[in-house]
């Protein structure tokens, strides 16, 4: 399932209104996201992380992944005597 599918399915026609577990992933991914945003990255790659043990998300994977690279990257490099 695609990100975007997730924000988007909100409309009341019962052929394309999310389940109740649909709805809990929207609003995870949210919250996920809005950490991301706001380059909190190490927020974000925890509720990504969370999701994706939940849901058995494979998208979730992937961006607590990119997350790690980004929350790496904004640390720097390592000193040497630490």
């Amino acid at each position: 399932m695609l990100f975007s599918n997730r924000i988007g399915k909100r409309d009341d026609d019962p052929e394309t209104t999310p389940t109740t577990v649909e709805k809990e992933l929207c609003l995870e991914t949210k919250r996920a996201f809005n950490f991301y945003s706001n380059k909190q990255y190490a927020r974000a790659k925890d509720e990504y992380l969370a999701i994706a043990a939940k849901y058995q998300d494979t998208v979730s994977v992937v961006l607590s992944e990119k997350c790690h690279r980004l929350e790496l990257t904004l640390e720097g490099p390592m000193d040497a005597e630490d």
